[in-house]
């Protein structure tokens, strides 16, 4: 975040936090550590109950203002993103000690251009996530016993692209916490300040 953020001004402009929040997403992508690279995903189950995990933010398009991350077919949280695809994604920086919630709508992309360039970009030892024989969460007796079918390829490779319409942000700080509530619509943007 930009150094005067923490700063006490009567009408603080809101441009410097977009466009920080802008680019620690677009860093998140990057190999090395970031605060916002793994986040929590939560959708809601057909039933109504509420399920939580983590991701890996695998890109993200400020232009668009879309993130993705990859995902098993077979996963759970397709049923639950086809049930309700508005889903909220929470990241915290222990560093910088900032907070993010997006909201957006997911989109689920399986066996056409965009899993295909993906899946051509992922390292060898990074497909093994999706060539298991058994769908992800199958009870086994040893985790020894995950065995991996490398005729399988792509076919249950999935990319989730997120359409980001809001982010809620919050700064902690010991010179006062700041939050506010950035909006995307029509490739619009507007923001408020609110109360933390």
């Amino acid at each position: 975040m930009p150094a005067d953020i923490d700063r006490f001004s009567p009408n603080p402009s809101l441009i410097p936090v977009k466009e920080a929040i802008l680019r620690n997403l677009k860093n998140a992508t990057r190999k090395g550590e970031s605060g916002q690279k793994l986040v929590s995903l939560a959708s809601v189950a057909p039933d109504g109950t509420p399920h939580v995990r983590t991701v890996v933010i695998r890109s993200f398009d400020a232009d668009e203002m879309t993130l993705t991350f990859f995902t098993d077919a077979r996963s759970p949280k397709i049923a639950e993103l086809k049930h309700q695809p508005i889903i909220q994604i929470m990241s915290y920086d222990p560093v910088s000690h900032e907070q993010m919630r997006i909201v957006g709508t997911a989109d689920i992309h399986t066996e056409d251009e965009l899993t295909r360039k993906s899946w051509q970009n992922i390292p060898e030892y990074g497909r093994g996530d999706y060539l298991t024989r058994l769908p992800p969460g199958s009870v086994i007796s040893s985790p020894e016993l995950i065995q991996h079918d490398h005729t399988l390829e792509d076919e249950y490779f999935t990319v989730i692209q997120v359409k980001i319409s809001a982010i809620d942000w919050l700064k902690l700080s010991a010179q006062g916490h700041k939050r506010a509530l950035l909006t995307w619509q029509d490739g619009n943007f507007s923001g408020e300040w609110r109360t933390p």
